[in-house]
């Protein structure tokens, strides 16, 4: 039998208990396990954020898998307009110039806290 994994993408940090929420509607409707998040970490987290502790449970039991998906999911400024519209002003790797610092950190800490080494999906 093939395992697939049911995607939702673009869920932000700074949505918050939504997160939570959106997983347990599609996990409803759908009836399908495991779900992949493609979260984009636009804030800083702490340990014991609710929703934390959730997604942590989650991917501990199997049921979710989470992958890093950059911090702003916007092109850097100074992309060209071609390629920003191209990319539908979506792609934050691309260039240099995207902040590597701060995706840095909050990947280090998501990965810290679930406990886990995540996926990347660049926007």
């Amino acid at each position: 039998m093939r395992k697939v994994a049911f995607c939702i993408h673009d869920l932000k940090l700074s949505d918050g208990i939504k997160i939570v929420d959106t997983v347990r509607n599609v996990r409803e409707i759908f009836n399908i396990l495991p779900i992949t998040i493609h979260l984009i970490m636009d804030n800083d987290l702490e340990e014991n954020d609710e929703v934390f502790q959730y997604l942590k449970k989650e991917v501990g039991s199997g049921q979710l898998e989470v992958v890093f998906h950059g911090v702003s999911h916007q092109c850097p400024v100074g992309t060209a307009k071609y390629l920003s519209w191209y990319h539908k002003y979506q792609a934050e790797f691309l260039g240099n110039s995207f902040n590597s610092d701060t995706n840095r950190h909050r990947y280090n800490k998501l990965n810290e806290i679930l406990q886990i080494k995540t996926g990347i999906c660049h926007p």
